[in-house]
């Protein structure tokens, strides 16, 4: 809180008091995805190019999802220059302002519409979602 107070040539006095908040504001990274792939085989792999930029924070992790469901299978994804150990997939020190990944994913064995969702997180929480469908025949 800050307060003003202004005198006039008479002496007399006024003032008043004037509360600041600060705000810290925060900027979410952006993501995006793009594939040549307009259908897929069961069992088949299909390629997803991914680039992800920071916002306020450094980014931390990345994640691929199939019709809203995490990818656990780990055999079934691999990310260009990183040994995969989860999913979501921490990322390595030197991806912190930049993700650029090619991610393979091998499809289900079922026939039908896959929705892959692959979302990127920073540090202070903050995440975005972006999605593809492919057609497994």
């Amino acid at each position: 809180t800050y307060t003003i107070a202004i005198a006039d040539e008479d002496g007399s006095v006024g003032s008043t008091s004037v509360a600041v908040s600060v705000y810290q504001s925060f900027s979410p990274p952006t993501i995006s995805a793009s594939t040549s792939t307009s259908s897929v085989g069961t069992e088949e792999d299909f390629l997803v190019s991914i680039l992800a930029i920071k916002g306020t924070a450094t980014l931390s992790s990345f994640e691929v999802k199939e019709n809203g469901q995490t990818i656990q299978d780990l055999a079934r994804l691999e990310i260009s220059g990183i040994s995969i150990s989860s999913n979501p997939q921490p990322l390595p020190s030197q991806s912190s302002d930049e993700f650029s990944a090619v991610v393979r994913i091998t499809a289900p064995s079922v026939a039908g519409e896959y929705k892959y969702a692959f979302t990127i997180k920073d540090e202070n929480g903050l995440s975005r979602e972006i999605s593809l469908t492919i057609p497994v025949q």
